[in-house]
């Protein structure tokens, strides 16, 4: 199970080792976008009833033309699956501003994680010392959607080459309460990555038909996170002060 829970081994999957899992299915278009307007893109994503519309407008002017660029050209889309949890807005709200805070819960309930950095302003950072270096932070919010953009590069094993890459992760999240006592939260994290391509195809051919596997697991991982956490606290909340301390 601390697999499921480290949210560093997350980031190396879903920002390294899915990479390929476009190149294994053959697939080079996995998004369809379109320009609404000049200051927000419209996003038709596949195995979605619902577009999205993510404001560019409300993104800083120095990531705004980088992330248009990864949401309409990704070399890798990875839809996550839906996930509905009982919990606290309120623990769910902080660990998404603060996921280094999650990493040191998740160690005091036993599971193995490595250190996310706190740079401040929402922003964090990670390496292993063997390749891996990646920096991400949150650049839009919302009471319904938070967009976090990450760069960097990631060696998905000590064999394999360093890849470069980019991505973007939107986090579309809705609070209902059913009664006075209980709260319910439903989520879903939509990955887009953009990579060098003859590097994934490299790694694709390497990995084989495992990758796009890897790929979903690593963005459901990502929303287990989060999730397992705010359903833990909500079922012991006697040790919510000491777990946040």
């Amino acid at each position: 199970m601390s697999a499921l829970m480290a949210w560093l081994r997350t980031l190396v999957v879903w920002l390294g080792l899915a990479t390929s899992a476009v190149w294994a299915k053959g697939d080079t278009s996995p998004v369809v976008a379109t320009a609404v307007s000049s200051t927000s893109v419209y996003l038709q994503v596949p195995h979605s009833t619902v577009p999205v519309e993510i404001p560019l407008d409300q993104i800083p002017d120095a990531k705004r033309d980088a992330i248009r660029r990864i949401l309409e050209h990704p070399t890798l889309f990875v839809p996550g699956p839906v996930e509905i949890f009982r919990g606290k807005a309120a623990y769910y709200h902080r660990l998404l501003d603060h996921p280094d805070q999650g990493v040191r819960i998740w160690r005091r309930l036993g599971a193995k994680c490595m250190d996310i950095a706190d740079q401040g302003a929402s922003r964090f950072c990670w390496s292993d010392g063997q390749g891996t270096d990646i920096r991400w932070e949150t650049v839009h919010q919302d009471s319904r959607l938070r967009v976090w953009y990450a760069e960097g590069k990631s060696r998905p094993a000590l064999l394999l080459p360093t890849v470069p890459l980019r991505a973007v992760v939107v986090l579309h999240h809705v609070v209902a309460s059913e009664d006075i006592d209980r709260t319910l939260i439903k989520h879903r994290a939509d990955l887009y990555l953009q990579t060098d391509s003859k590097t994934a195809q490299l790694i694709a051919r390497l990995l084989g038909p495992s990758a796009p596997r890897l790929a979903e697991q690593g963005v459901a991982q990502l929303e287990m996170f989060f999730s397992a956490l705010v359903w833990y606290l909500d079922r012991h909340p006697d040790r919510a002060a000491s777990l946040f301390e």
